[in-house]
């Protein structure tokens, strides 16, 4: 047996290994295959982990089964959220990695958050946060109080309420001071439910749309804007929205939404996130943070998918769970099985980062010093692997 056929032995050993791992991508019973815009995602992730779809409260489902739980469009836990909360206790009880993990989610699923990254610096749409155990005035009070303390610039004359609670617009609605009573009822029966957001309505949603930065393990991936229809302001495509890859995003702009990222980086692991930005009175204001439920806008983008591939790499191999078991890379483990490695010590180019190492999938590269666990122990099974083939076979290698 020669150095390469061995060398693909071994590689065939480890990405059986590998596959032993299950990874479940929690959704829901509307969406029992994920979303679309994440299929592309699943057919690369499935080349190293056995991936399967699971509905997040589908009782028949065996949950121990996974090594690793990704949460994705599990978008009906809105009306749910209670028997959400009983899972996410469950999973956690089961010690079941799950990204985002429940930390992350138990903070981000109520957009009270605002106030606190607020209070931190960070610009946010102005905003007047109602409280659903308050004995609340009139809706139209409460813009007038907005007025008052200098939320709302004298002169705006449309305004928007949504539930601190939701998802896809749901309970979101856009009005005028003039037409605030007729929203009254609806205001009141929303706030039973939910801690309800008042603000401006903000024009630059039709001239410049709604921008988000995505996030994989809190490095920068890409950039999209999402425009509503002349008809809405919501940018949801079940809407009339569409969305356009945004191709040069301002340094300043990424900039801001990654002040974000390193505020809610203390939060727990974060696998991913979309930071929704919206341009107010010309400057760049938080929206939303989307931290274990957005659509990430692959749109089959090899590139990004790549960068998914590798930030799971790297929370396995930094979970104690599978340290040492994650895989090298997955530019690596995609690759051909035959092509020659360099060694830690070859001269040349120095090694890439992981993020950079996905994007040119036919370079020689480096390997990584850690992705998945130390590097050295690897060698040293693969090592082992070959002594014992040696031993057992008489294989006499040759250069």
């Amino acid at each position: 047996m020669t150095i390469k056929s061995f060398n693909t032995f071994a590689k065939s050993i480890h990405l059986l290994s590998l596959k032993t791992l299950r990874i479940g991508m929690v959704t829901s019973k509307d969406h029992p295959n994920v979303a679309p815009d994440d299929h592309g995602m699943i057919q690369q992730l499935s080349k190293l982990y056995e991936c399967k779809s699971v509905i997040w409260d589908d009782y028949s489902v065996q949950w121990d089964q996974f090594d690793l739980l990704i949460i994705r469009s599990a978008w009906d836990y809105v009306e749910k959220i209670e028997q959400f909360r009983e899972w996410l206790t469950k999973i956690d009880s089961m010690k079941i990695p799950l990204l985002n993990d429940s930390n992350v989610i138990y903070w981000n699923w109520n957009k009270l958050y605002l106030l606190e990254l607020e209070n931190q610096g960070i610009t946010i749409v102005p905003s007047i946060f109602v409280k659903s155990c308050e004995n609340p005035i009139s809706l139209s009070d409460y813009i007038q109080q907005g007025f008052d303390n200098g939320k709302f610039e004298t002169g705006q004359k449309e305004f928007v309420m949504k539930p601190t609670i939701g998802a896809d617009s749901y309970g979101t609605h856009r009005f005028t001071l003039e037409s605030a009573c007729l929203l009254e009822s609806q205001f009141r029966k929303l706030l039973k439910h939910s801690d309800m957001i008042i603000q401006p309505f903000v024009d630059s949603i039709h001239s410049e749309g709604e921008v988000s930065f995505i996030f994989f393990n809190k490095r920068f991936s890409h950039s999209i804007i999402k425009h509503p229809s002349p008809e809405d302001f919501r940018v949801q495509e079940r809407f009339g929205g569409n969305v356009e890859r945004n191709t040069c995003p301002a340094p300043s702009d990424i900039e801001a939404a990654t002040k974000v990222i390193k505020y809610i980086s203390g939060k727990g692991r974060v696998l991913y996130s979309r930071i929704d930005m919206l341009r107010y009175k010309g400057k760049l204001c938080l929206s939303e943070c989307e931290l274990f439920e957005p659509t990430l806008y692959f749109m089959n983008d090899e590139k990004v998918i790549k960068n998914f591939c590798q930030a799971v790499a790297d929370q396995m191999g930094e979970s104690p769970r599978f340290r040492g078991v994650a895989p090298e890379s997955p530019r690596q483990l995609l690759s051909q099985p035959d092509s020659p490695r360099r060694s830690s010590n070859s001269s040349g180019s120095a090694p890439d980062s992981p993020r950079r190492s996905i994007i040119q999938p036919d370079s020689p590269r480096h390997l990584p010093k850690r992705i998945g666990g130390s590097m050295s122990r690897i060698r040293c099974k693969n090592s082992k692997i070959s002594a014992k083939l040696r031993n057992n076979n008489n294989i006499n290698d040759h250069t």
